[in-house]
């Protein structure tokens, strides 16, 4: 959401986005898959979320990798953060697809 204005990506050591326009339309897509994910609490939407935190630690790597996008310091450990984040919350997702439900484990009345 904060795309069209240059200041919060200096601070962060990023590029800009061009066009302002996907950027905005990738982050409410974000905040919209977040809501969705929120009311649902299946077992298939936290599969979903697994895969998408997976598929966006693939991309923001590669893209770090390839194109090198952070100036300096700074955004190089904004991209590391952004990556382990997505890493730790797709294992975070998997363990949850891996406990039985509340009513299932033993000694649950």
């Amino acid at each position: 959401m904060l795309a069209p204005w240059g200041r919060p990506w200096e601070l962060l050591g990023l590029p800009q986005p061009h066009p302002a326009a996907i950027a905005i339309a990738a982050g409410i897509a974000l905040a919209a898959s977040g809501v969705l994910l929120l009311r649902a609490a299946s077992p298939r939407a936290v599969a979903a979320a697994a895969t998408a935190d997976a598929a966006g630690a693939l991309a923001v790597a590669a893209w770090w990798l390839v194109a090198h996008p952070g100036h300096g310091t700074r955004g190089t450990i904004v991209l590391a953060a952004i990556v382990a984040s997505l890493v730790i919350q797709a294992v975070f997702d998997l363990m949850m697809l891996r406990e039985p439900p509340a009513g299932e484990r033993p000694g649950a009345a």
